[in-house]
């Protein structure tokens, strides 16, 4: 092994002054270790030298520089933790301290890296740690041979040298970079929170400051040579002596200011800034600056105003709702209410016990054991409460709660907040018990009214069956007795006119018009008697009655009715069917008297279920039927008899376009259905008549 040069030499000094010069040029740190082990391999030929920095993980090592070692080496080196038995290097970094390997070949040290330092020749290795000033460990600088040796005092020289120059650069550099980190993070501090930095002097002269100042106070960008005085005129007249007085007497009291303001943008619009200060003093005490942040706060303004409003607007609302709120914190076993819940409570905030407890003391005394066992249950089961619970307060008046309440968990399902509300729902509970005396008081009334409405229909059904065996009886009186007493005179006339001597003329005349009078006597009879008991609706059914009765009207009203009549109608029981006949007169002499039309129509169809009777027309429309008949008896007649069948009646109209009633009929044992439904306007038969 060639003995080293003298570190003593020109060549060496002249090194280690230009490695100081590029430390002192902020040179990068790579050139200035590169340079470095440059200088030391010049004083040792045959050695091949590197630097590693320690990661600021304290674990890996990264490449720093290297001269003569192979970059395959360099590689399979760069990244690799540090320990205990981690070559040379690692090892002196782990250590913290020199790590001398003679014969890397037979040193356990490299057993994990032997195969690799042996690939490239390398015997030896002599690592020492580079440390700073307080000890910590910045890299390590290792000598390395290509034959097994150790190093004598040259070498140990060189070490000491290159190790000291070394933490120099990389301290230097670390510091360099924690510098630029740093006013990067203050760059984007003030910039992200819009914080600007001021200074100024005591006299109030001139107003340093370091950002965009100018641009927040809505000040032109170019504008220099910013004076104290300047700034305060920006300030709002309000608050424009707090802000000069703090300034001002920062320096005297030996505090810096510390205050909030609003500033008056050449808009007119205003921003709000929290001012933070720190004076500044020479030798003699004396104030001469102020240093401090400016930081604009207009949004946590805006935001505490909000805040403030929405507070006050549930304030009122509470106040309106008679409705507190509250929140039981079990961490710390306070209870916090709102002002409401304490008027509702009749105590002041400060007189209403912070505890659970204190809660429960004032529940009515006969609902206490229930509102506890209520909330446990809700603790126990994870589920919200809900009920009502008596309060007495302090000058006895009792009042009824709503009570609410929700409990929250934390992770472990483990119970840390109780939030509720209660509503004071005394009046309430006080309308709704006079309001039950005046539902009962109602029930009552309405059961009378419908007693009362149920005999006055048992009264009309006995109306009408009277009314309709009274027609029965006299029908058949007309028939049976009127009609034959005609007969016989009609008969008795007869023969008197054949007793008549023609030459009488005037006689057999008289007699002839006697004759026809009778006749048309006996017509009117029979016609009288048809309307009182129709005979063909017990004979032949139904569907000929309607049909008989239709031809009747037109040939009596000259008013065309079209007929229709389909399914059968032999279940009909034949008061039902006399029911829907006497509806079908009623809706036809309606018809007459009010639609002002010359054509009709009646239509009848019967089904398994139901029967159903449409009478319609194309007529003045129920409007002014309405004004016509304001409360028409035909049509109640029909809503009674319709009523007593179980039947519905519909009343469909549209102004000048006709009107068209239909009655539905359920067979017996059967639910009606709407088989005369149509899509024209509906009017109820009540609404109507």
């Amino acid at each position: 092994m060639t003995a080293p040069a003298p570190w003593q030499s020109a060549d060496f000094l002249e090194g280690q002054n230009r490695i100081l010069e590029l430390i002192a040029q902020d040179a990068p740190l790579s050139q200035i270790l590169d340079s470095l082990l440059g200088v030391i391999k010049g004083q040792c030929p045959g050695m091949l030298c590197s630097i590693l920095l320690l990661d600021a993980d304290g674990i890996h090592v990264r490449h720093g520089a290297a001269r003569g070692l192979p970059d395959e080496f360099i590689r399979d080196i760069d990244g690799e933790p540090i320990g205990p038995r981690a070559g040379s290097c690692g090892t002196a970094a782990f250590r913290r301290e020199p790590i001398i390997v003679e014969d890397i070949a037979t040193d356990p040290l490299w057993d994990c890296y032997r195969d690799i330092a042996l690939r490239h020749g390398l015997r030896s290795g002599w690592s020492t740690p580079i440390l700073d000033a307080e000890g910590k460990v910045l890299g390590t600088f290792a000598m390395y041979f290509r034959a097994p040796g150790r190093p004598d005092a040259s070498h140990l020289r060189l070490i000491d040298i290159c190790t000291h120059v070394a933490a120099i650069a990389i301290t230097r550099h670390q510091r360099r970079e924690a510098l630029r980190a740093s006013e990067e993070r203050l760059r984007l501090a003030l910039s992200g929170g819009n914080v600007e930095i001021w200074e100024c002097d005591v006299d109030g002269a001139l107003l340093k400051w370091r950002g965009k100042l100018n641009s927040i106070l809505g000040w032109p960008p170019n504008i220099e040579n910013l004076t104290l005085k300047s700034f305060v005129e920006a300030i709002h007249p309000d608050d424009r002596q707090k802000v000069e007085r703090a300034l001002r007497d920062s320096p005297g009291w030996g505090s810096g200011p510390d205050l909030e303001f609003r500033v008056v943008h050449p808009d007119g619009s205003l921003r709000w800034f929290a001012l933070r200060g720190r004076a500044e003093y020479d030798s003699a005490g004396k104030g001469l600056r102020i240093r401090g942040l400016a930081l604009e706060i207009t949004e946590r303004k805006r935001a505490e105003e909000e805040i403030q409003r929405r507070e006050s607007q549930l304030v009122h609302a509470q106040a309106i709702a008679r409705l507190g709120s509250y929140e039981w914190d079990l961490r710390t076993k306070t209870v916090r209410r709102s002002q409401e819940l304490c008027r509702i409570f009749g105590v002041h905030p400060a007189e209403f016990e912070p505890t659970y407890e204190g809660y429960l003391t004032r529940i009515h005394p006969e609902d206490r054991s229930k509102t506890k066992a209520a909330i446990d249950l809700a603790f126990r089961n994870g589920q919200p409460f809900d009920f009502e619970e008596r309060i007495v307060r302090p000058d006895g008046s009792i009042r009824m709660l709503h009570s609410q309440g929700q409990w929250t968990f934390d992770d472990d399902h483990r119970p840390i907040k109780l939030v509720g509300i209660c509503q004071d729902i005394t009046e309430r509970k006080q309308v709704e018990q006079q309001l039950r005396g005046v539902n009962a008081a109602l029930a009552e009334e309405l059961k009378e009214r419908t007693r009362a409405e149920t005999e006055i229909q048992a009264l009309t059904a006995r109306l009408i069956t009277a009314q309709e065996e009274e027609r029965t009886r006299l029908a058949g009186e007309l028939h049976d007795d009127l009609s034959q007493q005609i007969a016989a005179v009609s008969i008795a006339a007869t023969n008197l006119k054949k007793n008549i001597a023609p030459e009488n003329a005037e006689a057999r005349v008289q007699s002839e018009r006697i004759q026809q009078k009778l006749v048309q006597l006996a017509e009117g009879v029979r016609r009288l008697s048809h309307n009182l008991h129709p005979a063909v609706l017990q004979y032949s059914g139904l569907g000929a009655a309607l049909k008989s009765y239709c031809d009747e009207f037109s040939s009596v009203t000259g008013i065309t009715i079209s007929f229709q009549s389909e399914g059968s109608f032999e279940r009909l029981r034949s008061s039902v069917a006399l029911c829907l006949y006497r509806i079908a007169q009623e809706a036809l002499q309606n018809v007459l008297k009010h639609a002002q039309v010359s054509h009709a129509q009646l239509q009848v169809i019967g089904t398994a279920e139901v029967v159903c009777l449409t009478i319609s027309d194309e007529g003045v429309g129920i409007d002014a039927l309405r004004a016509s008949i304001p409360e028409g008896l035909g049509l109640v007649n029909i809503k009674e008899r319709t009523r007593l069948v179980n039947g519905t009646l519909r009343i469909e109209s549209q102004l000048n376009q006709g009107t068209t009633l239909s009655v539905t009929v359920p067979i017996p044992n059967q639910e009606p259905q709407g088989a005369c439904d149509s899509g024209r306007n509906v009017i109820s038969a009540p609404d109507f008549a």
